[in-house]
């Protein structure tokens, strides 16, 4: 059996994993739904570094090695409202497999990439595993809310990583 990646997130501690396409599957699903502020929320779950590199600013002393997330309160906040107030009612009333509805793995890679913009700095591939029912997309995403709540309810950037 082949061994996926997954995205962790580490706080207080605790570390909480997401398989990658199930994360990414959210992902692309939040841009269907407010394209800018899906970009916020996948800002809040990347790596500081990763966030200098992609937006060409100076890397100061961040390196590939260093897995702090990139941290702005207020685009955090608005990330976790999104999450609350839009992402997880859309996903828990979907009533059709996700990814079915994006036509299979095959091309919902495809349509991940061609139509992507930001998220294309996390690729995927048919490999990854893909939960794919809307009521577990909202649970995951219900975690992830939790993960940049305490994030920012501690002024604390949390660790992320891929793996």
């Amino acid at each position: 059996m082949r061994k996926t990646r997954a995205i962790y997130f580490e706080y207080n501690g605790i570390v909480e994993h997401f398989d990658f396409g199930t994360f990414s599957l959210c992902m692309y699903y939040a841009t269907l739904i407010n394209c800018l502020k899906a970009k916020k929320l996948f800002e809040a779950t990347i790596s500081e570094w990763k966030y200098r590199v992609e937006y060409d600013l100076p890397e100061d002393n961040f390196t590939s090695d260093d897995d702090i997330a990139h941290f702005e309160i207020s685009e955090i906040t608005e990330a976790i409202e999104f999450i609350e107030d839009i992402l997880i009612p859309s996903l828990n009333n979907e009533t059709k497999d996700i990814l079915l509805k994006y036509g299979g793995k095959s091309n919902f890679v495809k349509l991940y990439y061609n139509n992507a913009g930001f998220l294309k700095f996390n690729g995927i591939t048919e490999n990854e595993f893909f939960e794919t029912k809307g009521e577990s997309l909202a649970y995951h995403m219900n975690r992830l809310k939790i993960i940049l709540q305490y994030s920012l309810d501690f002024s604390q950037p949390f660790m992320v990583y891929v793996n």
